[in-house]
C-alpha cells in the first residue's frame, strides 16, 4: 500500500503534490492544513485523514482531532502535528508508524520502536530540501518511507 504524507500546507496545495501522490491509496496530513479547500483537493487524489495543527483556525481545529490513529494494511499509524503529542500517544498505545509535522523540516527516523516521518512542508519549507512530501510504503511487516522533493 502506498500512502502520501503531507504537512504544513498552510492553505496552499502546489500542483506538484498530485503528481507526487500518483498511485497513493490514502493520504495522511499532519496538520497546519490552512483551509478546508486543501482537504477537498487532497480528497480528489485519494481518501485523506488529517489532524489539526497549531495554526489551523476554527474551521478546521473545531472539526479535526489533534491525534489520530488509523490502521492501514494491518499497520497501526499515528498522526499528530507535534512530535511530543505523537510520542505521548505512542507510549500509551504503540504504533508501527508515526507521522508528524510542525517543523517544516523533513526527516525519516526510528524512535521508540516506530518509523517516524516528518514530510516537511509542501508550501513553506524551512530546509535546503525545498518543498517536500513523503511516501509511506506498507508491504509486509516492515513499513518504509522516503521524502520526495516537489
Amino acid at each position: 500500500m502506498l500512502v502520501g504524507l503531507i504537512s504544513d500546507t498552510h492553505g496552499t496545495l502546489p500542483a506538484a503534490v498530485a503528481r507526487a501522490f500518483t498511485g497513493c491509496e490514502r493520504i495522511l496530513h499532519a496538520g497546519d492544513v490552512g483551509s478546508p479547500e486543501v482537504l477537498h483537493e487532497l480528497e480528489a487524489i485519494a481518501p485523506t485523514t488529517a489532524v489539526a495543527g497549531n495554526t489551523d483556525g476554527w474551521a478546521l481545529a473545531g472539526v479535526l482531532d489533534h491525534v489520530v490513529r488509523v490502521t492501514l494494511a494491518e499497520t497501526a499509524v499515528l498522526v499528530a502535528h507535534r512530535i511530543e503529542d505523537a510520542l505521548r500517544a505512542h507510549r500509551a498505545k504503540p504504533a508501527s508508524v508515526i507521522v508528524v509535522g510542525h517543523t517544516h523540516v523533513p526527516f525519516v527516523d526510528r524512535r521508540e520502536g516506530a518509523l517516524v516521518v516528518n514530510p516537511g512542508s509542501a508550501s513553506r519549507p524551512r530546509s535546503e530540501s525545498g518543498a517536500t512530501v513523503g511516501l509511506l510504503t506498507i508491504a509486509g511487516h516492515r513499513p518504509s518511507a522516503r521524502i520526495v522533493t516537489l
